[in-house]
């Protein structure tokens, strides 16, 4: 099965601990919310963020490779995705940054909890 990656390193934790990130983005475009680590990808469990003015919030992995839609929210609008095991994001790509990239220079303020994980090829 190829989907063994995900059962192999999820093991709730165990072998992956848990780790946390803030987020305080408000550039406009590109904002790194966790940097590459070399060989590692990452799987983000679950986030919360709210943003200060009206703004589109697109994830991505690296430059411009699009993890997520563009999410329209309304000034002090805001979003949460439950902590789960399974996770809501994973970048596809070892090595390459967690972006959340905006459509204009608006405070975008949270966090997230996430696991890195190595790229296991069978």
């Amino acid at each position: 099965i190829q989907s063994n990656t995900l059962e192999i390193n999820m093991a709730k934790g165990e072998d992956n601990p848990i780790k946390r990130a803030v987020i305080n983005a408000a550039s406009s475009g590109n904002n790194t919310v966790i940097t590459g680590v070399a060989g590692m990808r990452f799987r983000v469990l679950g986030y919360h963020f709210v943003v200060d003015s009206a703004v589109a919030v697109t994830w991505e992995e690296g430059v411009d490779i699009a993890l997520s839609g563009a999410m329209s929210y309304a000034a002090k609008g805001g979003f949460t995705v439950a902590e789960t095991y399974i996770g809501c994001l994973e970048t596809a790509t070892a090595g390459n940054d967690l972006v959340l990239s905006l459509s204009g220079a608006v405070g975008v303020r949270g966090h997230l909890s996430y696991q890195e994980f190595e790229e296991i090829t069978t």
